[in-house]
């Protein structure tokens, strides 16, 4: 993950004092867990998810819905406070180590 990270330009998420690791985050009110939650230069959020396989639709899918889910949290969960600022966006990257047909057309 480290070097992932540096590859991207990311660092771990700033998350409050005392509150649970970048790696897997659970937005507040679901049973979902991202693989790693990071912040880019700018400060806006990165969930990675990882996927040993193609992760193809629903690896998308589930990528998008935890971006959702961070965008809709930001304001009300006391970990994500550091990011409330309008001007912060929240992006995924599905990391994968098979460049499959059906990954690349989701």
């Amino acid at each position: 993950l480290p070097a992932l990270m540096s590859q991207l330009d990311l660092r771990p998420a700033r998350l409050a004092a005392g509150k649970k690791s970048h790696t897997e985050f659970s937005p507040d009110g679901t049973r979902d867990r991202l693989d790693a939650l990071c912040e880019d230069r700018d400060g806006n959020l990165v969930a990675l998810e990882f996927k040993v396989e193609g992760g193809e639709r629903r690896g998308v899918e589930q990528l998008l819905r935890y971006v959702h889910q961070l965008a809709s949290s930001r304001g009300t969960d006391e970990r994500l406070a550091h990011y409330r600022g309008d001007s912060l966006e929240v992006y995924g990257v599905l990391v994968t180590g098979v460049a499959d047909q059906a990954t690349r057309e989701a």
